[in-house]
């Protein structure tokens, strides 16, 4: 096998909060999960997945022509194969005889594309360990049979898989099999960040299923007796492996440069992306959600084909439906500082079927459910037929979540969506507290404030969606899209182009002085005032969740819960059901996001209080947050063992946690009437979504003061 570029994962920086992203059992995080988990009863029959395959009709019509002339298929002028081996308990024997059927019939179906530039073998795995590169669990295993590149030892590699299936003996363990299945997926839509879904085939005695699972979940045929309808199967897996790479489940705007080949040739291999006319190199994993269903976002660093040191960040997502594109929103947003901008973006596939209505919740969904062991054999037991959906009226004879009655219902369709950005750097990285301070005023002013006073809630303000322009950094974007398109160029290449690497030496780093801004009484007189040029180096990311707030939370959940990163929310989204998220709960993100990040810049005498005030800020004890916010001499000694009083400027933290705390106290939470403050006392808004923009604004300028006094203070004195 030749040598293939894979990006780098993320790097170990500074400490970073769990990635948790949403209030839910099934935490998306970077831990492999338990499938039933994950999965969550998202498993349903489509009798006509096989019939509705794209497939070029002519080509299917000259492949059954021909593998009838297969002696292995046809015998007296009749279909038929041989199935022996399909009920033994030799499982070697069972393997052998389904991969030399399925390696005769891809042979004649397969359809060669960038790839899959030519047919691989379908052989029997005979127990050997498919290698992998994030750890043991799940992916340390192996499928019964198999399709793909192998390496000069002759091993397998979950990012060169094409294809699997797996085999049992009898048709009752078909539920087993779809577990599996669901197992080995995800180790290959981890590791391959192009592959949309994945096709297998569950073989159990003589019964053939159809499986395909993508992010919605898993939807697999009728079984198909081989026995006693060979054609059938036949026609079916030639449907199958005569689908070219788009249709097998590969994002065909992703491809590895110089093209692979079909025998191992030792060449060193970049993965490339075309976007619009710009052509890329996938440099970096910067973040990537390791699920099977769900948002699988994936965010990676580019460099540009012919100008390495032109970087760019691409984020992959699929999106619910009803849910309004990252793209867009941001598009929306265009030509405000503060947000980061949107080069490109596209959302081109999605998870439908032809016909929701012939979606029928499977039998072996009570498998995928978290509940009781003696609940999921009731529902088993009870599922008998699944020809159709009256076969679930057994489902009030059974405890289990009223949450999970929802999952036998047909989940919304997803969306893929590309968004091509502008890259930033995390604010992890920065040394001087004024730094920090701009960063954060950038983007909490031209940032969020373009898009509260727009009516939208961002709904996710974490650490890791506020990033920085980095030091030194070239506009290279010009005026926007080539009018022809990138070429790639000598196939001869490097795994990184060496100048396509850049400093984050923010240790002496020049920042422009500032002067008070006095009168704004909107806005936009903001910015022309503090942006002559239209530019700053703070930025908001992330417009994932981001909704208008006129929204009903009940509609915007959809089939998730509350988003957010759980370090960075309000207190009242943690602790109460039913409230309404406001542009006010984002601004106390803001303030977490400070306080975590002068916890992350503790020096070692303070490390042990800051690892203290991190948990306790991830924690489900959620009384901490408000405690910090309403009672200043709690937060105050909690902040003094984090920050040393030799560091005299992140010394200034204090000041602006204990004056931005007591803002959203008056604002927020109930106010305190001790006179221990000299910011403006507005009625608290707390759930309110009536705010007009002119209050808005008005209380989002009383914040921005808090920081511009602050940076103006310390601009004097480092």
């Amino acid at each position: 096998m030749s040598e293939l570029c894979q990006p780098r994962l993320p790097d170990n920086a500074p400490p970073e909060p769990p990635p948790v992203r949403c209030i839910h059992k099934r935490l998306q995080t970077l831990d492999h999960e338990d499938e039933s988990d994950e999965i969550n009863g998202a498993v349903f029959q489509y009798p006509p997945l096989c019939e509705e395959l794209l497939i070029n009709q002519d080509h299917l019509t000259q492949t059954m022509e021909s593998l009838a002339r297969s002696p292995l298929l046809r015998r007296d002028g009749h279909w038929s194969i041989d199935c022996t081996s399909f009920e033994s308990a030799d499982n070697h024997s069972m393997d052998q005889a389904w991969a030399d059927l399925l390696d005769v019939i891809m042979r004649a179906a397969f359809r060669s594309g960038r790839f899959r530039p030519g047919p691989q073998p379908i052989v029997p795995l005979r127990r050997a360990r498919v290698l992998c590169d994030h750890g043991s669990g799940d992916m340390d295993t192996f499928p019964d049979v198999a399709q793909g590149h192998r390496d000069t030892h002759g091993r397998y590699h979950w990012a060169t898989l094409e294809f699997f299936a797996q085999c049992k003996a009898k048709p009752d363990q078909l539920g087993e099999a779809l577990m599996q299945i669901a197992r080995y997926s995800r180790a290959m839509l981890i590791h391959q960040v192009y592959r949309r879904f994945v096709y297998s085939l569950a073989l159990c005695g003589t019964e053939a299923t159809f499986v395909r699972v993508g992010r919605s979940g898993i939807t697999h045929s009728t079984p198909i007796d081989v026995k006693a309808d060979p054609e059938q199967f036949i026609r079916a897996a030639a449907s199958v492996f005569g689908l070219d790479d788009g249709q097998f489940g590969y994002d065909t705007r992703f491809y590895y440069w110089p093209p692979l080949a079909i025998e191992d040739d030792g060449r060193k291999r970049q993965l490339r992306v075309k976007t619009g006319n710009w052509r890329w190199i996938v440099m970096e994993l910067l973040c990537q959600r390791m699920c099977l269903v769900g948002r699988a976002t994936v965010v990676m660093l580019l460099c540009r084909v012919g100008n390495p040191k032109h970087r760019a960040v691409l984020k992959s997502i699929w999106r619910y439906e009803s849910q309004p594109d990252e793209g867009d929103t941001l598009r929306k947003l265009e030509g405000s500082p503060g947000i980061c901008r949107c080069h490109w973006n596209e959302y081109l596939n999605d998870t439908k079927v032809k016909d929701r209505s012939l979606l029928v919740p499977s039998r072996y969904q009570p498998m995928f459910v978290d509940m009781p062991e003696e609940d999921r054999q009731q529902m088993l037991a009870a599922a008998g037929s699944i020809d159709c959906k009256s076969g679930w009226d057994c489902k009030g004879k059974v405890r289990y979540k009223k949450a999970q009655l929802k999952l036998l219902r047909v989940p919304e369709d997803r969306v893929h969506s590309l968004i091509l950005m502008e890259e930033g750097t995390k604010l992890r990285r920065i040394k001087r507290f004024r730094h920090l301070m701009v960063v954060l005023r950038d983007a909490l002013v031209v940032g969020y404030a373009s898009m509260a006073i727009s009516g939208q809630v961002h709904r996710d303000i974490s650490e890791g969606n506020i990033l920085c322009q980095a030091p030194g950094s070239e506009d290279w974007w010009g005026d926007g899209m080539p009018a022809s398109t990138d070429l790639d160029g000598n196939d001869i290449v490097e795994e990184i182009p060496s100048d396509a690497f850049v400093s984050y030496d923010f240790d002496s780093i020049i920042l422009e002085d500032e002067s008070e801004i006095k009168e704004a009484n909107t806005l936009q007189e903001y910015i022309e005032g503090r942006y002559p040029s239209g530019k700053s180096i703070g930025r908001l990311y992330d417009m994932e969740f981001s909704v208008s707030e006129d929204m009903l939370e009940t509609d915007v959940q959809n089939n998730a819960e509350k988003t957010g990163t759980v370090a960075f929310m309000s207190y009242k989204l943690l602790s109460e059901e039913s409230v309404q998220h406001t542009f006010m709960h984002d601004l106390e993100s803001f303030l977490w996001v400070l306080v975590w990040l002068v916890a992350v810049r503790a020096r070692e005498n303070n490390q042990h209080n800051a690892n203290w005030l991190r948990e306790k800020l991830c924690s489900p004890d959620v009384s901490f947050k408000k405690l910090f916010i309403v009672d200043m001499e709690t937060s105050s000694e909690q902040m003094a063992g984090v920050i040393d009083a030799a560091d005299t400027e992140w010394e200034h933290s204090w000041t602006v946690i204990k004056c931005f705390a007591q803002f959203l106290s008056n604002n927020l939470y109930a106010p305190r009437h001790n006179g221990s403050s000299n910011l403006p006392r507005p009625s608290p808004l707390l759930e309110s979504n009536k705010t007009s923009r002119e209050e808005k604004w008005g209380l989002i300028r009383t914040l921005i003061g808090i920081f511009d006094e602050s940076i103006i203070e310390l601009q004097s004195s480092y």
